[in-house]
């Protein structure tokens, strides 16, 4: 009696452990949870101005795949991978015209700004989920591997003092910051809606923490009035200082997908 009790809460047991494999693409947009702010000053008769910018890194549109299994209608186990297919933006603070300037001091940086980046994210994840009717919500969790290249342009004027008259020089600068895969955190709160017995319509809410390290920046382009002046560097890469090498690209977002999953292992 006690062997067949023992027999018919094992079968139970391996009966409700068998999950069901799935597979997700998804679209969506985060937006920077820690921009990196940069300030510049200009005081013209002791009266002074500041400006602020602010440099967004991990955010744009993102496309996503998932590959997943869920055990016992509960407890899932996912690989989210994620790669930026447009990331691009533009921020300026207004240059002065030095030359029609008498008492006055500046500092930081003015001109324009242009970033474009390229981030790959590979999440391993694991949660729980709750199904109640045709909906689920869930919780995931789990490390974020991040590499990110970003491409800075700077669109500036560099002016040349000259028997105290100022000449401006149009200047365009371009810097590439690239590093290996660093790792964050990352978190998923998502809700399912069934359309048939496979498919599911999927929204994610999803943030991530990755206070990014770059390991190399370099120029790559070095312009003034239309004439390349990239040849007159000794060196193009820029030594990077271990106190000040972090890009956060930290970011939430939301994430819209289509979860089809596979009919359940018997």
């Amino acid at each position: 009696m006690k062997r067949l009790i023992f027999l018919l809460l094992l079968n139970s047991i391996l009966a409700n452990s068998f999950g069901q494999l799935y597979i997700q693409p998804s679209v969506g947009y985060t937006f920077s949870s820690h921009p990196t702010e940069n300030q510049s000053s200009l005081i013209i008769d002791n009266l002074k101005s500041v400006y602020k910018t602010e440099l967004k890194f991990g955010e744009g549109i993102h496309f996503g795949f998932n590959l997943g299994y869920c055990f016992m209608d509960k407890i899932l186990i996912e690989l989210n991978i994620k790669k930026t297919i447009y990331a691009q933006y533009c921020v300026s603070t207004e240059q002065p015209d030095l030359q029609s300037l008498n008492n006055f001091s500046l500092s930081g940086y003015f001109g324009e700004i242009n970033n474009e980046s390229s981030v790959f994210q590979i999440a391993p994840l694991i949660g729980y989920q709750v199904q109640k009717n045709r909906f689920n919500s869930y919780f995931k969790f789990g490390p974020n591997f991040m590499k990110s290249t970003i491409n800075q342009t700077l669109k500036y004027i560099d002016w040349e003092l000259d028997n105290w008259d100022f000449y401006p020089l149009n200047t365009i600068k371009k810097y590439e910051y690239t590093g290996k895969f660093h790792k964050g955190l990352q978190a998923n709160l998502g809700f399912c809606y069934s359309l048939n017995q496979n498919l599911q319509l999927v929204l994610d809410f999803v943030t991530v923490y990755n206070n990014y390290e770059i390991t190399k920046t370099e120029i790559k382009f070095y312009e003034i009035d239309g004439v390349s002046h990239l040849y007159e560097l000794e060196n193009t890469n820029i030594e990077i200082d271990s106190d000040d090498n972090k890009l956060n690209h930290s970011h939430y977002g939301i994430i819209i997908g289509i979860r089809y999953e596979f009919d359940r292992n018997k």
